[in-house]
């Protein structure tokens, strides 16, 4: 069988989720495709992807960067290439497949996101995604998602089958824990960040969620503060470093920390490479991700894999993810984040227990399964 996976949306080299998802995806689909063949069709940025030797790259001459370019190539010209392929099943991981295509199609919707909150999207990539998402969906052979939580969004909001529906989770990137002070040393310097902070990593798109930390971290500096005038001891240089890329949230976040009286105290370094990124967890005294909205969640599994306790939202996907390895709060609520910061950060009793808790939850989690699981879908799409 030749099982197709379409790249024309990557821009490889970006390290978002879109691009861990996808090459995990792929390696871990071509190391157990026995007797099939995987093929690639990539964009031109994509070629660039390291892929295992059995793959079959196959180059669209489209720039996945060129969105009004790529959606024309991916709805007049893919179908074409998969039926020239001589491709007996495709999987199009970006929600939306090709309603031309005469061959059985696998959709991966990672989230209803353009939907629960639209704001976030230009307005003609939501109108284009309203259109041809709940039309791919209908004429899918089947749909995969990576939470129960997307699952049933899916069936609320697209109407579809239950049963067409497959839950297939993810893995984080195969972060270990980096032992070597030097090493995260020399990363802190890189991005400005002190000796002991509080680590988020999530772009600043509102339903991160990130002003609602700043408000929380706000409340524990005021009461590690008064514990020092109480005669207890103060958590030293404790700062909040808010890693990820600027979205429309930065120039409010950077008014609130001022206005909070923080400067100083809260780090905002921009975009962080992804080789450094194993460090930083590990330098970090705890993680919290407050957001209001995740698919998945997979910083908290990078998080939980690199050692430190992870401090989490437990709305929408997360608490599914997370289990019983991390500290659990109301994202709306500043007092109880408030309060699950001081767990992680300053009750050893806490931090140990959810550190031992987080390395079990992150193993549970496996590419080689989810590679396992997307494979068993396509061939039975493929027939």
């Amino acid at each position: 069988m030749r099982i197709g996976i379409s790249a024309v949306h990557l821009v490889y080299g970006e390290r978002d989720g879109v691009e861990t998802e996808l090459v995990g995806l792929v390696r871990y689909m071509a190391l157990q495709a026995g007797e099939d063949q995987i093929v690639l069709l990539a964009s031109s940025e994509a070629t660039a992807m390291p892929v295992p030797e059995n793959v079959e790259v196959v180059e669209c001459r489209v720039h996945a960067g060129d969105v009004i370019t790529r959606v024309l190539y991916e709805q007049r010209r893919l179908a074409r290439i998969c039926t020239e392929q001589g491709l007996d099943v495709a999987l199009f991981p970006g929600a939306v497949m090709p309603l031309n295509l005469s061959i059985p199609g696998v959709i991966l919707i990672n989230d209803m996101q353009p939907w629960v909150y639209p704001e976030n999207f230009a307005l003609h990539k939501r109108v284009y995604l309203h259109y041809a998402v709940p039309r791919s969906a209908k004429k899918a052979a089947a749909i995969v998602t990576i939470s129960e939580h997307s699952k049933r969004d899916i069936v609320r909001l697209l109407g579809v089958e239950e049963g067409k529906v497959e839950v297939v989770a993810l893995a984080g990137p195969e972060y270990v824990r980096v032992e070597d002070e030097a090493v995260i040393a020399a990363a802190r310097e890189k991005y400005g960040l002190p000796d002991e902070y509080i680590m988020c990593l999530a772009s600043s798109y509102p339903h991160k969620n990130l002003g609602g930390l700043v408000e929380a971290y706000a409340e524990f500096v005021r009461r590690n503060e008064r514990h020092k005038a109480g005669g207890g001891e103060l958590v030293q240089d404790m700062g909040l470093a808010l890693l990820g890329m600027y979205r429309q949230e930065h120039e409010r976040l950077a008014r609130l920390v001022e206005e909070l009286g923080l400067s100083g105290k809260v780090y905002q370094p921009g975009r962080i490479a992804g080789e450094d990124l194993a460090a930083l967890y590990s330098g970090a005294r705890a993680f919290v991700f407050p957001s209001r909205f995740e698919g998945f969640g997979m910083p908290v599994l990078e998080a939980m894999a690199c050692g430190i306790p992870v401090a989490s939202s437990r709305a929408t996907a997360l608490a599914e993810v997370c289990g019983d390895a991390a500290v659990l709060f109301d994202p709306d609520d500043v007092g109880e984040m408030c309060a699950a910061l001081e767990a992680v950060v300053l009750d050893e009793g806490v931090r140990e227990e959810k550190v031992a808790a987080g390395y079990r939850r992150a193993g549970e989690f496996s590419w080689a399964e989810t590679g396992r699981r997307m494979l068993r879908v396509l061939r039975e799409a493929g027939g």
